[in-house]
């Protein structure tokens, strides 16, 4: 292998990483965008077995379209030789409305809750003279207000459920009364698609995954902190190595190619963003400055050769990291494959996409900075 960085015009590899990270930027803001998995959009997540050797999965689609606007329906063989379906479905928007109307009212009841003991304590100072009628009378009317809206809250539930049930009067038995008829609509739900899934295909035994939305927001709020973290601390340690600018933002620029091209290629070939490749996202982050620190202390902090020949020797070390990244993650790729085990499909796609882009993003990209660095020093 002859080293690329005796060429005469090697800078103009840097053109390389840079085009692709454009082309994942708009790959990933624009079209076709990520993919998010169940863990960041919510829904549920139906594995279901059959010995059925086909399935109408364009009419299975169309009896599920009832209960969620988002439908996937995607078939696998187990290792037993079997064959299966997992079906995705988006929340629902009956239960979703329902379920955050529901989370209004539970607040409503704990300040009725709060506004009724604020009261009976007043009622019992009422005779020691502390307690004024006017103050008395205050508290009354909180708590009556309060009833009010929770049987107004009640009455909503219900309806975002397309129940129509009489509300009653009663705070209490209104607030029972529409959680009662919102826990019992989330155990038929799952109850009624497998009733559909059934009379479509036969169904040995199915399991099934749920993730609300609240929570999916909750977690891509937080798996972006730590995203935006983790560079920044990496960021303040690589300064302090290297005391300089140019050499601290070309491994950071490094890091940032590995993460948003991977994502672009992840978009185009349509692969989910969930926790599980989202943790192989965070390992890319690791992988990438192991490689990027190891040609910029070659570079910088080494005498022996020229400039271009150690960064070649960190080179030619670097491939058969990632060589050994590619055959291992290929491995388990394959094996989740065959095995139709999901989370280690995700890492090791992932993975794999990871290590090839970071080669290009490393001596395409970094290598190009660091020597030119070293040149004008």
């Amino acid at each position: 292998m002859k080293n690329p960085f005796h060429w005469k015009h090697y800078n103009k590899l840097i053109a390389i990483p840079s085009l692709l990270m454009l082309v994942s930027l708009f790959c990933i803001f624009v079209y076709p965008g990520v993919t998010y998995g169940l863990d960041f959009k919510g829904g549920t997540l139906l594995t279901v077995y059959t010995n059925a050797t086909s399935v109408d999965t364009g009419l299975l689609k169309e009896k599920l379209y009832p209960f969620s606007g988002s439908v996937d329906v995607r078939s696998f063989t187990a290792p037993d030789g079997g064959s299966g379906l997992e079906i995705e479905l988006g929340p629902s928007d009956a239960l979703e409305n329902a379920s955050a109307t529901s989370r209004e009212l539970d607040s409503l009841k704990t300040d009725l809750d709060s506004a009724s003991l604020e009261y009976t304590y007043l009622e019992s100072k009422v005779d020691s003279g502390t307690v004024t009628s006017t103050d008395l009378e205050k508290a009354q009317a909180k708590v009556t207000d309060l009833e009010a809206r929770v049987v107004a809250k009640s009455g909503e539930v219900l309806s975002a459920l397309g129940d129509n049930s009489a509300v009653p009067s009663d705070a209490l038995e209104a607030y029972t009364l529409a959680h009662e008829h919102y826990f019992d609509r989330q155990d038929s739900y799952q109850t009624k698609v497998m009733e559909q899934v059934r009379s479509v295909v036969p169904v040995s035994s199915y399991s099934a995954r749920e993730i609300g939305s609240t929570l999916s927001k909750e977690f891509l709020s937080k798996t972006v902190g730590i995203l935006v973290l983790s560079f920044i601390l990496t960021s303040i340690v690589v300064f302090i190595i290297f005391r300089s600018l140019i050499p601290s933002f070309s491994v950071v620029f490094g890091a940032i190619s590995d993460i948003v091209i991977t994502l672009g290629v992840m978009s185009v070939l349509g692969l989910p963003l969930t926790l599980a490749s989202f943790a192989a996202l965070l390992m890319l982050i690791a992988f990438s400055f192991d490689t990027d620190v190891l040609l910029t202390v070659r570079v910088l902090k080494r005498s022996d050769g020229t400039a271009q020949e150690r960064a070649f020797e960190a080179m030619k070390m670097a491939i058969m990291i990632n060589l050994a990244t590619l055959i291992s993650y290929s491995v388990l790729l394959a094996a989740s494959t065959v095995l139709s085990i999901s989370t280690y499909y995700q890492i090791a796609s992932v993975a794999v996409i990871g290590a090839v882009v970071d080669f290009i993003a490393t001596w395409f990209g970094n290598a190009v900075l660091i020597l030119h660095f070293f040149g004008k020093k």
